[in-house]
C-alpha cells in the first residue's frame, strides 16, 4: 500500500500438514487474512505516529497497537 507518506506491505504465511490435502484454498484464504492483518496493524502504528507527529489526542482509541495477533474460532 502506497499512502504518499508511507510505503507499506502486509505479510502473511500459513502452513499445512501432510495430511491436509486438498484444502489449498483455504490456507491461501488464511494467509490473505494475515496479511491483511499484518497491513492494518502497520497501518495504525503509522497514524498513532502521525497524530503525535501534529499532536493528535491518543487517548481517542485507547487500544494496543503491540502485534498481538487475534485467534480464530474453530
Amino acid at each position: 500500500m502506497d499512502t504518499d507518506t508511507n510505503k507499506l506491505t502486509g505479510r502473511g504465511t500459513v502452513g499445512s500438514a501432510p495430511r491436509d490435502t486438498g484444502i489449498a484454498e483455504i490456507g491461501a484464504e488464511l494467509a490473505a487474512a494475515r496479511a491483511m492483518e499484518d497491513l492494518a496493524l502497520q497501518l495504525k502504528r503509522a497514524a498513532y505516529g502521525d497524530k503525535e507527529t501534529v499532536g493528535g489526542d491518543r487517548d481517542l482509541d485507547t487500544r494496543q497497537v503491540t502485534g498481538v495477533r487475534p485467534t480464530l474460532g474453530t
